[in-house]
């Protein structure tokens, strides 16, 4: 792309070498190469200055920059002193970046921006959401003295606004804003909370113009991660740091002769506060009553909580502040809160449950409605029942597994066979679109294989499954979802293939079958579900929307036979998360020479789409999304935009696909 001037990107680091291999890279692998990199080390102790100077003899872009540890606001402003670029960046060294960040930046420039906003995306551990800006908007005059007022709080007056969002790091600075900043963000050097949202300000009161930018760059947030003051260590220490943010930010705003917007400093404080109440309320009660005692006296507190409530439009957060604004008792506040919970609970039966039932009632009869209620109160306790009844499941299936210990699959007696079974139970003339949608890609991308579509009136040809067990699932006994369980078993030890979910997209190739030249059994283990499930001393994690399996293997045949005679035997699936026991005990076993040990990882997320599907249409978000096959949501529904990823990207794949 045209090059637009250099772009310093600051990191400053202390003490997070286990995170610097991925951030360093991501910025070497920018698309936009007109950047320098400053490697601030503010005094680490571990291995990061080593890591840092490794990467600076690798890349002339790297300049590394010792320092004392001075903390992140001093980190900041010698990285800020030491630049030389016409536009400047920051990266917390714990994150990372796509390789087209600076690029989105460059071509979303106008010489006269001083700073540009994006969205981001949180990650959690691979999982990954999109934060988006409110819309598109240039700020300038009126507009930006509007922001500037406003940019801390939403316009529910509940929590933090994504007019612009607060972080440094999903912004780009003209590095004249940069400079007027500088000598007032000085300030706050004694402080280690809130600086962004100093920052923040500070850039709006000294810039004429501002562009935000409604779709998201690729800025991939640690929120694991997240400074741990806020989650451990003494609360009335951590209660001086917030105040002693509030004086700096209430100083800073003063200087400005801002009296009006004095509120940003409460808002901030309360905020910061919260953050503490959130962390102590349901685990620490000594911290609690200390909190309590502290926040009884706190003039600031109560000033905070009065603005908070002026501009709260949510009645549930009104009376959550009222709560906190009244009662400094812990016994007294949880007696309230636990009523609060009592009370929404019963609204909820009343106004969601109960004609949810009746419709159930009226569609499907009582039998089926009670069965319906119960099978959805189980899906809400699933985890919690999962590991509750993970060692009475694996006593009961047990024996049925060790009649197969030591045997694995044969490789050269059991073929991959090119079959794809898609499952829609009433057929799919009468899917939703997106289900068709889905089906359609499955086709683009495995051109070359048999797509068998399993209905209720094909399954018997291709299954061996007891007449008892599905005379239950016809009656409603057993749910579609178990059903569908035992389905995909079925089907892949009589006929060999790849089982994928009605609602799994594809965007480009990904055959599972490609993987079963090794082994017998594949799925897929995401980053995202890595610690999903963890059983003595154990991780277990795979897709189960999305698996693979040669004709007769010896995992598939197993997992069949537990689905047939526990169901034989005890008359029912005991938990809604049945077939993630099950696939935990057979590893646990090593059942079929420790398939499950040899599924592929990914590190990747594939419900991004799901999250993408009514935000507008963007290429810059497809390198997020194609590589791997996507889960969406057969009860989806669309808005009325006409150029949506859901209308451009599902709907029209086989057109959109040519254009990426």
């Amino acid at each position: 792309m045209t090059d637009k001037g250099l772009v310093t990107i600051i990191v400053p680091v202390f003490n997070q070498e286990q995170y610097l291999n991925n951030s360093i890279t991501s910025l070497r692998r920018q698309t936009y190469s007109n950047i320098e990199i400053l490697l601030v080390n503010d005094g680490s102790t571990d291995t990061s200055g080593t890591i840092l100077h490794k990467f600076a003899c690798l890349d002339n872009r790297i300049r590394v920059i010792e320092k004392k540890n001075g903390g992140l606001v001093d980190a900041t402003l010698t990285g800020i002193e030491n630049s030389t670029g016409n536009y400047i960046c920051f990266l917390d060294p714990d994150d990372f970046v796509g390789e087209t960040f600076i690029e989105f930046f460059m071509n979303s420039l106008d010489s006269s921006y001083d700073v540009i906003a994006a969205g981001y995306l949180t990650d959690r551990n691979g999982h990954y959401s999109p934060h988006f800006l409110k819309k598109d908007e240039i700020y300038e005059k009126e507009k930006l003295s509007e922001l500037t007022e406003n940019y801390l709080l939403n316009d529910q007056g509940t929590g933090v606004s994504n007019r612009i969002f607060i972080s440094r790091w999903n912004k780009m600075y003209s590095r004249e804003c940069i400079e007027k900043v500088v000598e007032d963000f000085k300030l706050c050097r004694g402080i280690s909370l809130g600086e962004d949202s100093i920052f923040t300000y500070l850039a709006l009161k000294n810039s004429s113009k501002i562009k935000a930018v409604s779709t998201i760059n690729s800025y991939y947030y640690n929120i694991g991660n997240q400074n741990s003051m806020m989650k451990t260590g003494d609360v009335s220490i951590s209660l001086e740091k917030c105040k002693k943010t509030f004086e700096v930010f209430k100083k800073l705003i003063l200087s400005y002769k801002d009296e009006n917007n004095i509120k940003q400093a409460y808002v901030l404080y309360y905020f910061l506060v919260n953050s503490v109440f959130q962390r102590v309320r349901n685990t620490n009660e000594k911290e609690l009553k200390e909190l309590f005692a502290i926040l009884k006296k706190d003039d600031i507190y109560k000033e905070a909580l009065n603005i908070i409530l002026s501009n709260c439009n949510s009645s549930k957060e009104k009376a959550g502040i009222i709560i906190k604004k009244i009662i400094y008792n812990v016994k007294v506040y949880k007696v309230t809160n636990a009523g609060m919970q009592i009370c929404k609970g019963i609204v909820k039966k009343i106004f969601r449950e109960f004609p949810k039932f009746l419709s159930d009632t009226k569609k499907c009869g009582l039998y089926k409605a009670i069965y319906l209620r119960k099978f959805r109160n189980d899906r809400k306790n699933a985890v919690k029942d999962l590991y509750d009844n993970l060692p009475i499941i694996e006593d009961r299936i047990l024996p049925i597994i060790n009649k197969y210990k030591d045997k694995k699959t044969d490789l050269e007696k059991c073929p991959i066979e090119k079959n794809v079974f898609i499952f829609w139970w009433d057929g799919f003339d009468n899917a939703p679109n997106i289900v068709n949608a889905c089906l359609e890609s499955v086709k683009t991308y495995y051109n070359d294989c048999n797509i068998i579509k399993i209905t209720k009136n094909t399954y018997e040809k291709y299954t061996t499954i007891n007449e008892k067990i599905v005379n239950d699932f016809k009656k409603g006994v057993i749910s579609v979802q178990t059903f569908s369980d035992i389905l995909r078993f079925n089907l892949l030890m009589n006929n060999g293939g790849v089982w994928i979910d009605a609602t799994i997209f594809f965007l480009a190739p990904f055959n599972l079958l490609d993987n079963l030249k090794e082994k017998s059994f594949e799925s897929l283990e995401f980053s995202s579900s890595h610690d999903f499930l963890k059983y003595k001393e154990k991780k277990c994690s795979w897709s189960g929307y999305f698996i693979a399996s040669r004709k007769n293997a010896l995992l598939v045949t197993v997992i069949n036979e537990v689905f047939e005679k526990y169901y034989l035997k005890y008359h029912t699936y005991s938990i809604y998360f049945f077939i993630d026991a099950v696939f935990m005990i057979c590893k646990l076993h090593k059942v079929d020479d420790a398939a499950l040990d040899k599924i592929q990882y990914v590190n990747s997320d594939m419900f991004l789409l799901a999250k993408l599907l009514n935000y507008p249409d963007d290429a810059r978000c497809y390198d997020l999304i194609k590589y791997v096959p996507q889960k969406l949501m057969w009860s989806f529904q669309p808005n009325n935009s006409e150029n949506s990823f859901y209308r451009n990207v599902v709907l029209n794949h086989g057109e959109k696909n040519e254009s990426i």
